[in-house]
């Protein structure tokens, strides 16, 4: 019996990475990414509270009022927008949205235009359900290539993914380049996805911006729990758009996973209308480990795509990068994603998470780097 061709030809490289990172002993581990923090109590609190209140039916398709509710009123904070619980749909993480997205839309043959590079589920969503991934280089040295977008744009293009600040990168997109790709969309008719997941993790004076402000009716947003409050095992996500696009795309939730598990959404109402604090002070500490991180590859001498957010850097090694990841885990037991991964642009790149790597485990694994890279 065979699968679909469109489903044999994914190849799921990154899982490949953990998995040999996972069998090899004092690894340490930039190939994870997520946070190493726990779920603040107060959101496990919440959650076992809703179970042993009985919240363990059935729950609505798009979601619990409450948590649909809290959600549009954190969205509307962000950019002054409108939004209210008809605008939202609670999804079983930031990947089950753009896949009901995905689903809803894209007709075989329809084109997707993703950030070279890119983050590698985008491709895999895409191509699951028939469509054509088209990746294009959106930024050079902070300098968007609006004409490189342009040039992509076909008669089969359906959306446009916008990724600021961006996995793997950490790069961000200005209100000026949010604004040209929002009118290059709504002039050739074209849906914006817009995946902010990583909205609250900033540095600097660095400040999120969403493309929705600028194309409020094409514009989709993805988000989740996941980043900002230590939630990825929750898998609790949501999607936020025009009423009359999330009607339909509901549908899709109904298709595949009927509703978001019921008890586990009153976490999430806490997360969002419970105290910031320990969200806060997860994004210091991620700000640390780039200081530390920066300093030890300045030290080295490898160049960088700089991030202004995310915990990621995209890392130059001026090697194909399989085999160098490959090497790096198998030698010293440092491991990162080969850059080649997240699209063309990444051949000589690794990406280094360190939402999961003390400061202390940063600079033990650039000792052993530094040794390995003198032999």
């Amino acid at each position: 019996m065979e699968v679909r061709k469109d489903i044999s030809e994914i190849k799921l490289t990154i899982r490949k990475i953990t998995e040999i990172a996972k069998a090899k002993n004092n690894c340490i581990r930039f190939d994870i990414g997520q946070p190493d923090f726990d779920t603040p109590q107060h959101i496990k609190d919440a959650t076992n509270k809703a179970l042993m209140d009985g919240k363990t039916g059935y729950g609505p398709v798009r979601g619990v009022d409450e948590l649909r509710i809290a959600i549009a009123e954190y969205e509307s904070q962000k950019d002054g927008l409108d939004f209210d619980e008809s605008n939202i749909i609670v999804t079983t993480g930031g990947m089950h949205a753009l896949f009901s997205v995905c689903l809803a839309f894209l007709e075989k043959g329809d084109e997707v235009i993703i950030p070279d590079p890119y983050w590698a589920a985008y491709n895999l969503i895409i191509k699951s359900v028939g469509g054509v991934p088209v990746p294009v280089h959106y930024v050079d040295d902070s300098k968007l290539l609006i004409e490189e977008l342009e040039r992509a744009i076909t008669s089969k293009t359906k959306f446009i993914f916008v990724n600021s600040p961006s996995n793997p990168t950490g790069e961000i997109l200005i209100d000026e380049d949010l604004k040209k790709i929002a009118d290059l969309a709504e002039e050739k008719d074209i849906i914006i996805i817009s995946d902010e997941v990583y909205e609250r993790m900033l540095f600097g004076e660095h400040k999120f911006s969403s493309i929705a402000k600028y194309a409020p009716k094409r514009t989709l947003r993805i988000n989740s729990t996941s980043k900002t409050y230590a939630m990825t095992g929750w898998r609790i996500g949501w999607l936020t758009g025009d009423k009359d696009l999330i009607i339909q795309i509901a549908k899709c939730i109904r298709a595949t996973i009927a509703c978001v598990t019921n008890f586990i959404q009153y976490g999430a109402v806490a997360a969002l209308n419970g105290p910031q604090d320990e969200a806060m002070n997860m994004k210091k500490e991620y700000e640390k480990r780039y200081v530390a991180f920066k300093e030890r590859v300045d030290k080295i001498g490898w160049t960088y795509l700089t991030p202004k957010g995310t915990f990621y850097m995209f890392v130059d090694t001026k090697e194909d990068s399989w085999p160098f990841c490959l090497k790096m885990i198998e030698e010293i037991g440092v491991s990162s994603v080969p850059g080649a991964a997240f699209g063309d642009f990444g051949k000589t790149y690794a990406r280094f998470c360190y939402g999961s790597v003390s400061v202390d485990k940063i600079n033990e694994a650039f000792d052993r780097i530094e040794k390995w890279l003198k032999k």
